[in-house]
């Protein structure tokens, strides 16, 4: 989610699609020995840019990055996935060289398949206990960022004014929410930090031999025990699992849990309504972030 605030809050000029066109796969596919091997486009993460194509007979997918800005994110995403799944997807790291002198860095690994079912909440917990437990051991500074859980606070608080003043959030639960964002800013560095994988959604979970791994991990950051839990809660298709027995499966207590469901929400509708993609929502930002103030 941080890459995605950032390139609409400095860059909203950029057009993704051209950015995107620019990107040459041929080049990496050279260096892999496969100059002439078809390939596929398809959604690497917002900004990033993903490939299919068929390397040493099998399927393989090719990242890289939609800007510069991009590159270190992709760096990291490289870094946990060798340390979580390391020979078991074959991930490797290129180099070729890019426009204007400058290197490209691509990502190289197996194809995933997509889950057979929806995982339910309970699922979903342990799947991130797991990777928990892995990333316990990731070196220090394979993170290589300064992002917390007070950046996504902060974001918030001005996604919540820019969303008051372009009419989606009422008087009463724009106060309401700034309330609890005052109450989140106070408490939060009282929480253990922990890596977050920041944007763990349904479309992340992918399968290898019939086991669950989670995929792009480029907005991966410090933030609190329970959060990508909370994250993957505030997708579309998750609606169906609410009620109050969602909740309290963490340290922070159910108020702090609701709290940060609703300023994901907003960080959500902020970035919509940045991009345009408000119109033809099946309820309104507001009905949406009453629906997780509700379970408190």
């Amino acid at each position: 989610m941080l890459s995605k605030l950032r390139h609409f809050t400095n860059d909203e000029t950029n057009d993704l699609a051209r950015l995107r066109s620019r990107v040459d796969v041929r080049s990496v596919l050279g260096a892999l020995g496969a100059p002439n091997t078809p390939f596929l486009a398809v959604k690497g993460g917002t900004l990033g840019v993903g490939f299919i194509a068929q390397v040493d007979g099998r399927d393989r997918f090719l990242k890289s990055y939609a800007s510069a800005e991009g590159k270190p994110n992709l760096e990291k995403e490289f870094r946990i996935l060798t340390h979580l799944y390391g020979e078991r997807l074959d991930i490797r790291r290129i180099e070729v060289p890019g426009d204007q002198g400058l290197t490209r860095v691509w990502l190289f690994m197996d194809v995933l398949r997509p889950l057979d079912a929806p995982l339910t909440p309970g699922e979903t917990r342990s799947l991130i206990e797991t990777y928990r437990a892995q990333l316990a051991s990731l070196p220090a500074n394979a993170l290589q960022t300064a992002d917390t859980l007070g950046t996504l606070i902060t974001d918030a608080k001005r996604g919540l004014s820019n969303l008051a003043s372009a009419g989606q959030i009422g008087v009463d639960m724009h106060h309401a929410l700034s309330a609890r964002l005052e109450q989140l800013t106070k408490k939060w560095q009282s929480f253990s930090p922990c890596i977050c994988h920041g944007d763990l959604g349904p479309r992340n979970i992918m399968t290898v031999d019939g086991r669950p791994v989670v995929i792009d991990w480029e907005d991966a950051f410090w933030g609190v025990d329970g959060y990508d839990y909370l994250y993957w809660l505030t997708f579309f298709e998750n609606r169906r699992h609410y009620n109050k027995d969602i909740l309290g499966h963490t340290q922070l207590g159910t108020e702090v849990e609701v709290t940060l469901l609703a300023m994901i929400l907003l960080l959500k509708s902020d970035l919509s309504l940045r991009a345009n993609t408000l119109v033809g929502n099946q309820i309104t930002v507001e009905q949406r972030i009453g629906e997780v103030v509700a379970l408190a």
